[in-house]
């Protein structure tokens, strides 16, 4: 039983770490459901909710960098390194929109990938306004940090 935190959520109180413990392990989800919509009506009374689906998309998995905490990359010329054609990334953006993501701005797509030496800015530019124009409903969320900072080098803008 959880009755001692669903106490403290209608008080509005904050919830230990062996509270958030008991609440990851605690097996009835409609419960948890029940307590987070409590939370949320306390928060945003409003009666619209919105929501947003996304995906990621790896798009690459070459990349030059070794991070040490990536099990993802591929180094250059490696036979398990790819870059996925486009008509099989707008495959996976549909099955993204197949689910329900077809409402404007409901469907977000992270496009994530590794510093792929062969990758150029046009190849972002040209990839990125085909998925606009054709699924505009969609959001890109796409490119890390690293990965906008290397496109910018070796495109050689700022």
């Amino acid at each position: 039983m959880i009755t001692d935190i669903a106490e403290k959520i209608g008080a509005g109180e904050r919830l230990t770490y062996d509270d958030g413990l008991r609440l990851f392990y605690h097996p009835n989800v409609t419960e948890l459901g029940m307590l987070a919509d409590h939370v949320r009506r306390q928060k945003h009374p409003e009666p619209v909710i919105t929501y947003n689906i996304g995906r990621n998309i790896n798009y690459t998995n070459i990349c030059w960098v070794r991070c040490k905490f990536c099990a993802f990359y591929r180094p250059p010329g490696d036979q398990e390194g790819y870059t996925l054609p486009e008509e099989e990334i707008f495959r996976k953006v549909e099955d993204l929109i197949d689910v329900g993501g077809n409402e404007p701005e409901s469907c977000e797509i992270l496009m994530q990938g590794g510093l792929n030496p062969k990758l150029k800015i046009e190849y972002y530019e040209h990839l990125f306004s085909e998925i606009t124009h054709r699924y505009p409903a969609t959001y890109l969320h796409s490119l890390s940090v690293a990965e906008i900072v290397y496109l910018a080098h070796i495109s050689k803008i700022s």
